[in-house]
């Protein structure tokens, strides 16, 4: 028998190999009668690049979702950082027209943006304390009167200190 091959078929495809091949050159299948067929390399390849790429999406998706929440958190401290510069703007107005500051935010035709609250506080003598925050933000800002600044606070910190706004 020199030079020639025995065939057998392929217990996948069918097709022809020789009896000592292993695994079929054409579907890449086990040949060993009673073993359980195992998957190929390349099966193996796919597989792991698979749940690779979806660990990744995921990874990737929890890094975005925090980067909205942070965003919205941020977009809602900027709204109320604009609402106590506008109502400071307005009261240091009437001051100077009126030589007083005005009892309520409302003579001074302010009104503050949706969820905001912006609060005044007259102090005693000719001064006052705007306190102003968003529902869905982290912080509290304040503006007192005769100061240029505004300051924050977080507003899970009841009693903690104001800082100056950069």
């Amino acid at each position: 028998m020199t030079g020639e091959f025995t065939y057998k078929s392929c217990r996948i495809c069918g097709g022809d190999i020789t009896i000592d091949d292993q695994i079929c050159p054409l579907c890449s299948s086990r040949q060993k009668p009673g073993k359980r067929l195992s998957p190929t390399g390349l099966n193996i390849t796919l597989a792991g690049l698979g749940f690779f790429g979806i660990m990744l999406l995921g990874i990737m998706s929890a890094h975005a979702i925090q980067q909205i929440i942070c965003s919205r958190t941020n977009d809602c401290n900027v709204a109320a950082v604009k609402n106590v510069k506008a109502a400071k703007t307005g009261l240091d107005r009437y001051f100077a027209q009126n030589g007083q500051f005005p009892e309520t935010l409302g003579q001074i035709f302010f009104k503050p943006d949706n969820d905001v609250t912006v609060a005044l506080n007259k102090t005693a003598g000719r001064s006052y304390r705007l306190v102003s925050f968003h529902a869905q933000g982290d912080k509290e800002y304040l503006a007192v009167s005769g100061k240029a600044e505004i300051y924050f606070k977080g507003r899970n910190q009841p009693g903690s200190q104001y800082f100056p706004l950069k």
